[in-house]
């Protein structure tokens, strides 16, 4: 009977431990697939940063790209339109120089005044070049602010004439509708000030 007795309260004993072992087993089984619930977010997290990190270099290699293209086209311009923008544009044949001028506000004004009178010298091809500049420039500016300070004035041909945002080229009528335009502006996007006006002709 002692026996008996001792081996049922061993049993007993082993019936609880085996009771505790199950709950620990539970509890561990629940902590696994927590932990892998928390590893199957943190791996979507990390595949959306990895994804987003690519946008982003994509994105930079693009700029890189559309900044140097306007860097060696910016060799190309003549003599003087380099000398007439060297003080906006200083050491124009360092390319990390010339993005760094870039970013200032004032090269904008600069840029714009020497696109018109390449427009009036009848310099196309410098033209076309500086307006790259120009828009580049522009961009770069905008990226710096909270939010995008400038913005070029769209013009349509056939449409009437507005002294307030359009200055006519010489020789052109004064009354009248949009021929041919040879120049846009830009303003202050926040102010809403002109700071160059379009160039057209009626």
């Amino acid at each position: 009977e002692n026996m008996v007795s001792a081996l049922n309260e061993r049993n007993e004993a082993l019936t609880r431990e085996t009771g505790q072992y199950e709950a620990a087993v539970k509890k561990l089984q629940e902590n696994i697939q927590s932990l892998r619930n928390e590893l199957e977010i943190q791996e979507k997290k990390s595949l959306a940063l990895e994804n987003e990190a690519d946008e982003k270099e994509e994105a930079l290699q693009s700029r890189f790209a559309a900044g140097y293209a306007c860097f060696m086209a910016y060799q190309g311009l003549d003599e003087e339109c380099r000398r007439d923008l060297s003080g906006v544009i200083r050491h124009g044949e360092d390319f990390e120089s010339f993005i760094c001028c870039l970013t200032q506000s004032r090269a904008l004004e600069k840029i714009w005044d020497e696109m018109l009178a390449c427009v009036m010298d009848g310099r196309q091809d410098s033209v076309d070049i500086l307006d790259d500049v120009f828009n580049y420039s522009m961009s770069l500016i905008n990226k710096t602010m909270s939010q995008p300070y400038y913005e070029r004035l769209s013009v349509q041909e056939g449409t009437p004439y507005d002294s307030d945002l359009e200055r006519l080229v010489p020789d052109s009528p004064n009354q009248g509708k949009v021929q041919a335009v040879y120049l846009e502006g830009f303003r202050n996007r926040y102010s809403c000030q002109i700071i160059r006006k379009s160039l057209v002709s009626l």
